[in-house]
């Protein structure tokens, strides 16, 4: 009887640590991620402040930058809550 309890409690503690090391790797795993992310997202901010600082310098109107910039700025939003 102490045989199959503990056979039974050796199973249950290594199917505990496989799931716990499984959820450690998952979290990991995201948190290196959002690192890479999160450096995608920066080089994209500089670019697109690179081209804030040209509409400065260029003050007219284009339909074609305008729609350009909105989505530049979507795109990082977006990015942006996906990180988070």
């Amino acid at each position: 009887m102490a045989i199959v309890i503990e056979a039974l409690a050796e199973k249950a503690i290594s199917s505990l640590l496989e799931a716990v090391t499984s959820l450690l790797r998952e979290k990991v795993d995201l948190i290196l991620n959002a690192e890479d992310e999160l450096k995608k997202l920066q080089r994209k901010l500089e670019r697109l402040e690179v081209s804030l600082k040209d509409v400065d310098r260029k003050p007219f109107f284009s339909s074609e930058r305008d729609r350009y910039l909105e989505g530049e700025l979507k795109d990082v939003f977006y990015d942006a809550q996906d990180i988070i």
